[in-house]
C-alpha cells in the first residue's frame, strides 16, 4: 500500500521461526534445522505484492502433539524493508560518515514488520 516502490532483502524467511501459540497462549519451541540460506533482494511495486516463502512446514520445526486451536505469526524475522544504496564505500567498520549502512549496499528498517496472525486447528487423522 502506498506510491512508491518498496525494496526488501530476504535473507531467510522461510527458515526464520515464527510466533506459534497453543490454545493456552503458550508458544511452542522452535527447533532449528540446519540450511544454507542465500541472501536474495527484490521490489515491490505500488498496488502489488510479491510472495517470498509460501508453503512452510510447521511440523519441521514445532512438534504439534495436541489437537487444538493454534495461533501462527509471522515475526518478521529474516525480511528487511529498506532502501538499496547506488554507491557504497563502507568505513572500516562499515559505516558511512553520520549514518550506519547494512550490507549488501542496502539500507533496512531496525525494526521487524511481523504479519497478521491466522489461527489454525489440529485435527486427528481419520484412521484406515
Amino acid at each position: 500500500m502506498g506510491q512508491t516502490m518498496v525494496h526488501f532483502m530476504d535473507s531467510g524467511v522461510a527458515h526464520s521461526p515464527l510466533t506459534v501459540l497453543n490454545e493456552q497462549g503458550q508458544p511452542l519451541l522452535f527447533t532449528q534445522t540446519p540450511a544454507q540460506i542465500g541472501v536474495g533482494k527484490g521490489h515491490v511495486a505500488p498496488g502489488a505484492s510479491a510472495i517470498i516463502a509460501d508453503r512452510m512446514d510447521l511440523s519441521k520445526h514445532y512438534t504439534i502433539t495436541n489437537t487444538g486451536r493454534y495461533l501462527v505469526q509471522f515475526s518478521g524475522a529474516g525480511l528487511a524493508i529498506g532502501q538499496q544504496v547506488s554507491s557504497w564505500s563502507p568505513e572500516p567498520f562499515g559505516e558511512e560518515k553520520n549514518e550506519v549502512s547494512a550490507v549488501f549496499g542496502f539500507f533496512g528498517l531496525t525494526n521487524r514488520l511481523a504479519s497478521a496472525p491466522i489461527k489454525i486447528e489440529v485435527i486427528e487423522a481419520p484412521r484406515r
